[in-house]
């Protein structure tokens, strides 16, 4: 009597857990789930830190030309890994803008040089372990301003920032920024002898021209994708996948690989980028699916998603169910936090290694 009742307590607890998922993910009116937004603020009190013996400067002009200045990251907080998006509490040129003027308007001389700088990535991340762990994506171009109004490269940054702490990271983000931004008006000071030397020069148009992200891809566009795999990055951004003959095969649990079928019945492995399934799109990454979302101008993976702007909505009720229901999804699909950014040279420790979230619409790969 006592197992009859416990198996009936577990049957209930499934079936209202499985019941609230489907009405989650199936009935936007249900549950809302937006995500809970985390505003970076620049330090209060900047530390200017100028470099001694270099030239003098007259100011320093910001311009950002990111894919995305509203949405600089994603975060997992709370033991239930809730889902945090990292925002200016500004507009982020104008955020950047008056505290470059705070940290060094004591240091302007009006003889100096006027100086450019140009964002062209900054993004954040976070992930929470033994100790919390921080990192900045910072790539950014730094140009003199000659007497001929033309404008030649001084410096340029593209690193990632990373830092532990023993406690929360949130609020250190905007000294994150000062920093990178410290060590990139280092970088063009101390270049500032040899600038007068270099021949190439450029407009403010051909900075533009130069650093301004290309937006004009038909997978950013298109209302439909065309189903199929694909076997590379490029194939994905033309909307355009090559491979239509093709099936996935269970490897091991939750691994899967692909393979091409022909009339003579032989059957070859391929490697592909990802898949268009029934109109959802897929990244294809350590023989697992990663459920992808159209965000803005690129892509994010889609647990990163507020739930009730995702196109492919039944992506969790297909892994939970797995192959009974899941189909192709079923094989293998990739959760909340369990993939990580392996490509970011000197952290090679899993356990350091950032959440990946969203695609880099510049290589392909998964980035935070």
């Amino acid at each position: 009597m006592f197992l009859t009742l416990r198996l009936l307590t577990i049957f209930i607890f499934l079936s209202s857990y499985l019941f609230g998922v489907s009405q989650i993910i199936k009935n936007d009116t249900a549950v809302k789930i937006p995500l809970k937004i985390k505003t970076i603020k620049m330090p209060k009190y900047p530390v200017a830190d100028f470099p001694k013996k270099s030239v003098e400067v007259f100011e320093i002009q910001i311009i950002q030309r990111l894919r995305d200045s509203v949405q600089l990251g994603f975060i997992l907080k709370g033991l239930d890994d809730h889902v945090g998006q990292l925002q200016p509490s500004k507009p982020l040129t104008i955020l950047l803008q008056e505290h470059i003027v705070k940290m060094y308007k004591d240091d302007y001389k009006k003889n100096g040089v006027k100086i450019l700088w140009v964002i062209k990535k900054l993004r954040i991340g976070e992930r929470s372990g033994l100790l919390q762990y921080s990192y900045l994506k910072f790539n950014a171009d730094s140009y003199f301003l000659t007497e001929t109004d033309k404008y030649k490269i001084a410096a340029t940054i593209d690193t990632v920032f990373f830092s532990e702490s023993g406690a929360d990271v949130t609020a250190w983000h905007g000294q994150e920024i000062e920093d990178a931004m410290k060590l990139l008006l280092k970088e063009t000071l101390k270049n500032a002898i040899g600038i007068s030397n270099a021949e190439t020069t450029y407009s403010l148009e051909d900075i533009n021209k130069l650093s301004t992200p290309q937006l004009n891809f038909p997978i950013l566009f298109d209302t439909n994708y065309a189903e199929g795999a694909y076997k590379n990055f490029e194939e994905f951004l033309q909307n355009k996948p090559s491979v239509v003959n093709y099936e996935p095969v269970m490897v091991v649990k939750g691994k899967s690989k692909y393979i091409t079928g022909f009339k003579n019945s032989n059957n070859d492995s391929i490697k592909i980028w990802g898949v268009c399934k029934n109109g959802d799109l897929y990244k294809y990454t350590e023989s697992q699916l990663v459920s992808l979302e159209k965000s803005g101008n690129g892509f994010i993976v889609s647990t990163y998603a507020e739930n009730t702007n995702k196109r492919n909505n039944d992506v969790f009720m297909k892994s939970v169910m797995g192959g009974l229901a899941g189909g192709l999804i079923g094989l293998s699909t990739a959760n909340k936090g369990s993939l990580l950014v392996k490509t970011i040279p000197g952290i090679t420790k899993a356990s350091k290694q950032p959440d990946a979230c969203v695609i880099d619409m510049d290589t392909g790969e998964l980035a935070f």
